[in-house]
Formats: structure tokens, C-alpha cells, sequence
């Protein structure tokens, strides 16, 4: 190789995931020379600090520094240099004759140990990026373990396999949803942002207790974050809602169920009036609210629980209470009429059924 064209000589270092990295030699104008075997570690960048280079070499000639650089760019991809001369001229691709002219400048760059030559200065650069390796290491186990405990609750490898472990915990309905996201006032419960500075204006659903340390993905475990709070809590089971949310969801929730139920009398009064050739009734605005509520509690109860569940229902508004009922409804909804009905006298305790059956006598 014409040494007078190291000038325009570049390395570089290729690496993929956990195959072994190549040293090459690329020449301009040329094609990529031949490849050396170096190491399958995946070593740091060389550090190159311009200023003490070319401080320490400002006196030498361009080939001798472009050779110094180029050994040292070996040196931190294997470790170590050949002492022999006739070796380093081959690693560098350098003529012996001119090779020898430049190492006459380069070699008091370096030290012989052990049968090797090395720059002492780049293996203390060598031993720092190690020690920060391993303290970078250590850090990402620290998180991933702060983040993912291994708690012995977590079920399942996968993400699907964690949330399917959640839901058989409990889950909610979109409604459930829609109301706790108004319940928390439209905002991200731990910075406050508002639905309107989100990109889609949309929340994320945190679980409060993790699915990976055994939370449910009932609504009573989710709140809503923003996506910058979701993404940076890690492993924190802190429950952000505002105090008394758990009213304020149960009033949200009947006020969907009520506005649903209304939807719903007025689409089937409007399919009756047209049947029949009449004219439209007016909407259910018009009714007291209190009455209005009831009857959209026993007319909801009705299909989920079926039509003679109405003493059922009065039991469980005495023992309960109206929001309660509201989110047993929602719960149940999926289920046929059968099993929602053993569903809600389940959760009735015996005491309480009782109580209500002395209240009434």
C-alpha cells in the first residue's frame, strides 16, 4: 500500500447485536479491504479527544500521525499490538520500508508488557468506560427490578397473558371508563394536564396496582394518566384520584345510565309512534329527576337481571344504596340474566339480606 495514502484512510467498526466485530480498512476510491477477526465483545467508542492528539503529535508528519491513530483504533478493538515490526506493518497495510521510517516517531507512544505492546494512556480510557459500563448496567437491573418486582404474583410471560390474569380479576365497561375520566375532572390525575394539551386528547389507563404485581383491571384499579406520568411511574401502587372519587364516579355513572335509559324509552316510543302512525311523544327531559333515576334503575336492572327481579332490586337500593346498584348493573351486563342475578346476590352478604328482610317485616 502507498503510505502517502493513509491521509485518506478511515476505520470502521461493525457491530450486530451479539455477532463479532470486524476492523476494516476502507481506502478512498477503493472497495473494503480485507476484514480482520477482532473480538465478539461489544467494546465502547474509541475515545479521540482532538485537542491532546493532535497537542502531542503537532511536530509529527501527516503519515506518522494518521499511523498512530490507526494503531491505536487496533489496539482498542483487540486489546493489545504485536511487538514484532514485520506484524505491524501488515496490521497497518503500510509499506515495511516506509513503515519503518514513521514507527521511529510512533513507537514512543507505546510500552512493552508481557510480549505486547500497549498505549497506556487509552487503557485507563479503557478501564473508565468498563467501570461505566458496569454502573449503567447495574443502574438498568436496578430499574427493571424496581419497575417489574419479582413479587411471585406475577402470572404469565407476556403482556396478553398478565392482562388476561388481570381481568379475570375484574374489568370495566367503556362507560365505567367515560365516567371515572370525568369523575377525576378530564385530567391527568399526577401533573394535571387537561385532556386538550394531550396528543388525541386521550388518557392513558394506569392500573393503580400493577397487573404485574397482581392488580385487577377493574375500574376501581385504573386511573387516568397522561402519557408522560404513565410511561415514568415504574413500579409505584400510589393512588393519585382526588379524595371522594368513588362518589363522584357512582353519580357520573348514573347520570350515563339515566341519559342511556332515556335514549332508549325514546327510541322505542319513536319506533311505536311510527308503527302506529302517530306522532312522536315528547322526550323525558320533562320528568323529575328522582323519578326519572328510578325508573331507569329498575328498567336497566330489568334486562340485566331479568324481569321479576324487582324485589331484588329493592333489596339491594336498601342494602347498598342507588350508586352501588348503578355499578353492579354495569358489572353484570355482559352476563346473561341467570348469573348476573346470582352475581348480585353474592355480593349481598347474608347479614345484610337479612337486615333488609327484619327492616321490611
Amino acid at each position: 500500500m502507498d503510505h502517502g495514502r493513509a491521509h485518506s484512510c478511515r476505520l470502521a467498526v461493525l457491530a450486530a447485536g451479539q455477532a463479532p466485530c470486524w476492523t476494516r480498512l476502507v481506502l478512498a476510491g477503493e472497495s473494503t479491504a480485507e476484514a480482520w477477526p477482532v473480538t465478539n465483545r461489544r467494546e465502547p467508542f474509541l475515545p479521540l479527544f482532538v485537542g491532546d492528539f493532535l497537542g502531542s503529535t503537532g511536530e509529527w508528519s501527516g503519515e506518522a500521525q494518521s499511523l498512530y491513530l490507526l494503531l491505536l483504533a487496533h489496539q482498542w478493538a483487540v486489546g493489545s499490538l504485536p511487538v514484532e515490526t514485520e506484524k505491524l506493518a501488515r496490521l497497518s497495510r503500510w509499506d515495511r520500508r516506509a513503515f519503518l521510517k514513521c514507527w521511529e516517531t510512533v513507537k514512543v507512544k507505546f510500552v512493552e508488557r508481557d510480549g505486547r505492546l500497549y498505549n497506556q494512556r487509552l487503557e485507563e480510557h479503557r478501564e473508565h468506560a468498563a467501570s461505566i459500563h458496569s454502573k449503567r448496567t447495574g443502574a438498568g437491573k436496578a430499574g427493571a427490578e424496581a419497575r417489574w418486582p419479582k413479587t411471585g404474583k406475577t402470572v404469565g410471560t407476556t403482556r396478553s397473558e398478565r392482562l388476561s390474569a388481570a381481568r379475570a380479576l375484574g374489568t370495566h365497561t367503556p362507560t365505567e371508563w367515560a365516567a371515572m375520566q370525568e369523575a377525576c375532572g378530564h385530567r391527568c390525575v399526577m401533573c394535571q394536564a387537561s385532556a386538550q394539551d394531550l396528543i388525541g386528547e386521550s388518557f392513558c389507563k394506569d392500573h393503580v396496582v400493577p397487573i404485574y404485581a397482581g392488580g385487577s383491571d377493574a375500574i376501581g384499579n385504573i386511573q387516568p394518566t397522561c402519557r408522560n406520568c404513565n410511561s415514568k411511574k415504574g413500579g409505584d401502587s400510589t393512588d393519585y384520584r382526588p379524595s371522594g372519587w368513588q362518589e363522584r364516579l357512582a353519580k357520573c355513572l348514573a347520570k350515563r345510565l339515566q341519559n342511556a335509559s332515556h335514549q332508549s324509552i325514546n327510541q322505542e316510543e319513536d319506533s311505536e309512534a311510527k308503527a302506529s302512525g302517530a306522532s312522536a311523544p315528547l322526550p323525558l327531559a320533562g320528568k323529575e329527576p328522582s323519578a326519572s333515576l328510578d325508573q331507569a334503575l329498575f328498567s336497566e336492572g330489568r334486562k340485566v337481571f331479568g324481569q321479576s327481579c324487582g324485589g331484588l332490586l329493592n333489596q339491594a337500593i336498601r342494602a347498598k344504596g342507588k350508586p352501588w346498584l348503578v355499578q353492579m348493573i354495569e358489572t353484570c351486563r355482559p352476563k346473561d340474566p341467570e348469573a348476573a342475578r346470582a352475581y348480585l346476590k353474592a355480593s349481598m352478604t347474608e347479614r345484610e339480606q337479612r337486615a333488609d328482610r327484619f327492616n321490611t317485616a
